[in-house]
């Protein structure tokens, strides 16, 4: 298996998934898709290789991702797509950090500073000379883009990855406050044409996060079945 994968919307297109040594480096990059997906030409020959490959940028993310979640589906159950893909597909968001930032939110009357990793907030002036505490913005107004403009290290500069916390805090916002508040291109610099294009990108990131999150389920099954075991076995042999 060789990672290669066919566009189904661009023609003469192909993307393959890199090995995290063979990665891109996304800091010499301007809005990409992921530093471990590359594109390039196939002159309609399949997903034969006639040209070397470039970062997919993040214009293409709709076909790249629904692409990338038909090829997950007819490979879910191969091992070596499976590293592949776990080893630069996002991790889960933590719910406790999305909760701190509904509460981050600007005062006029008062400087306030934050500690996102201790979740708390403070006014006391010390700590604008401690580096583990931000003062809080005006933009903080405890919306959804704030949320992510809070949560999101900036160091993540992945359409992927920025797309991938938008949906879980969208999802997450939307399941315990009904709130369905829409940032959806702007978060990435991505523009669809309609609605119907970001859902359909949002759908395909599903696919892709479901099978990646079977995996999960499915490993952490293994592991308390053969500490179940292992713990059956040892009252066996205490009882003998």
């Amino acid at each position: 298996m060789d990672g290669r994968f066919k566009s189904i919307g661009r023609s003469g297109v192909g993307y393959e998934i890199l090995s995290y040594k063979d990665k891109f480096d996304g800091s010499r990059a301007h809005r990409f898709i992921s530093e471990q997906i590359g594109e390039y030409e196939t002159y309609g020959d399949g997903i034969t290789k006639h040209s070397g490959s470039w970062m997919a940028h993040t214009d293409n993310i709709l076909d790249c991702i629904a692409s990338l979640a038909i090829f997950a589906m007819d490979h879910k159950d191969d091992e070596e797509f499976k590293s592949w893909l776990t080893s630069f597909w996002p991790r889960p968001v933590d719910e406790k950090s999305i909760d701190f930032a509904l509460t981050v939110k600007f005062d006029e009357k008062k400087t306030k500073y934050y500690n996102l990793q201790e979740r708390k907030i403070s006014s006391s002036e010390k700590l604008q000379y401690d580096k583990r505490w931000s003062e809080i913005p005006q933009w903080c107004v405890g919306n959804l883009e704030s949320v992510l403009r809070l949560i999101v290290p900036d160091y993540y500069h992945d359409a992927l990855t920025l797309f991938y916390y938008y949906t879980e805090v969208r999802s997450y916002l939307a399941q315990k406050l009904d709130w369905y508040d829409s940032v959806d291109g702007y978060f990435i610099g991505w523009q669809p044409t309609d609605n119907y294009q970001s859902m359909q990108l949002q759908s395909a990131f599903y696919v892709i996060n479901s099978i990646v999150k079977s995996w999960q389920y499915a490993d952490n099954a293994q592991r308390s079945l053969d500490c179940l075991k292992h713990n059956l076995r040892i009252d066996e042999e205490s009882a003998a």
